[in-house]
């Protein structure tokens, strides 16, 4: 038997009127690009020094990606707008305040401290259960 298989032997996208079957090539967002090479990244966490990187480039990445996520990923999730309510300017405040008074009592510099003012801010923290 040569030539084309039969129609019924065919792959679905090839039975599709005006599909061609041939491979389409999605484009991806920039945000996918920069978290996945943040993730790969990982593998080198801890030790960006000794390879002579200025910096921690995997944390590089990510923030780069999240803020690719925020600005421009935001259309491809949802056609919502993003509005700042009153909820929004609370939690500001209540942060800045928690913020300000840590640095006022000299216990910003202490890891610690500051992971305990972020965990008590973090929605579905662990901590405060």
């Amino acid at each position: 038997m040569t030539g084309a298989p039969p129609k019924e032997l065919a792959a679905p996208a090839l039975r599709e009127p005006g599909v061609d079957g041939r491979a389409v090539r999605e484009h991806l967002p920039a945000a996918t690009w920069l978290l996945s090479f943040a993730i790969a990244a990982e593998i080198f966490s801890g030790n960006w020094g000794v390879l002579g990187a200025p910096a921690a480039l995997d944390r590089v990445l990510l923030v780069l990606g999240l803020v690719a996520l925020v600005l421009g990923g935001l259309r491809a999730v949802s056609d919502r707008t993003l509005r700042l309510r009153p909820l929004h300017i609370v939690l500001l405040l209540a942060a800045t305040f928690a913020t300000a008074s840590s640095i006022a009592a000299n216990t910003f510099g202490v890891s610690s401290a500051r992971f305990a003012l972020l965990a008590m801010y973090s929605i579905g923290s662990s901590s405060r259960r």
